[in-house]
């Protein structure tokens, strides 16, 4: 089971490459980086207890108050 800090590194990861490939405009692979930052996001949540636990939720928030 990874920790805290590898499901952490995974978000970012996902979530910069979600970036690069929105300001590249590359839709499909955005589509990709979405669903794994939304799968970890899901799995982060769901092992902290949070209510919420659907990543496409999750990653709606944080995509509303990130950018």
């Amino acid at each position: 089971m990874p920790s805290h800090t590898e499901r952490l590194s995974n978000i970012e990861a996902a979530l910069a490459k979600l970036i690069a490939h929105r300001k590249r405009k590359t839709i499909s692979k955005a589509k990709a980086a979405d669903s794994a930052a939304a799968a970890e996001l899901s799995a982060v949540a769901q092992h902290l207890g949070a209510p919420m636990t659907d990543g496409a939720a999750l990653l709606a928030l944080h995509k509303k108050y990130h950018g």
